[in-house]
């Protein structure tokens, strides 16, 4: 046997099935990283090629890297809560133009489509299934909705000319 051998047999097994997991773990956030690289160097070869009218003719029709970048953050470590700051530092430090900004706005709406969950400390992780599953209470309205669509009583009042 091989030096190496003899020592990885000098191991017990529960150290073992430890060392794996971390490994585990590791590669689950380098592909992650990797993941979000990637995004972040088609979203740069696409304004390459596009140009400037490119960008905001997506920007018009609503499309967004900035979600997926995020998604690709908190995906490389689900369990984790994240801060905003600590997502923007992730997506800088990515080459993503992203401010602070248009994060916290993207993670409202992140939160609002259940994507991701906020507590009380004002920190993000990514919802489970069964959050992402849930129906909104019954009777209570999404105000969105209901402004938009339902007259309120005083709209109402208005529309008839009382």
């Amino acid at each position: 046997m091989t030096p190496l051998a003899n020592s990885l047999m000098q191991l017990s097994a529960r150290r073992i099935a430890r060392d794996l997991e971390s490994l585990r773990k590791e590669k689950e956030q380098i592909e992650a990283q990797e993941a979000l690289l990637r995004q972040v160097l088609q979203l740069k070869e696409d304004y390459a090629r596009n140009g400037s009218e490119g960008a905001s003719s997506k920007k018009r029709s609503g499309v967004s890297g900035t979600r997926e970048l995020i998604l690709s953050v908190v995906r490389s470590e689900p369990e984790r809560e994240w801060a905003p700051r600590e997502i923007n530092e992730k997506l800088r430090a990515a080459g993503s133009q992203a401010t602070p900004k248009s994060v916290g706005v993207m993670l409202t709406r992140m939160v609002k489509g259940r994507q991701l969950v906020r507590n009380g400390q004002a920190k993000y992780k990514l919802a489970s299934e069964q959050e992402r599953d849930e129906s909104p209470a019954l009777g209570a309205p999404n105000l969105g909705q209901l402004a938009v669509n339902e007259p309120t009583p005083s709209r109402a009042l208005v529309a008839r000319g009382d």
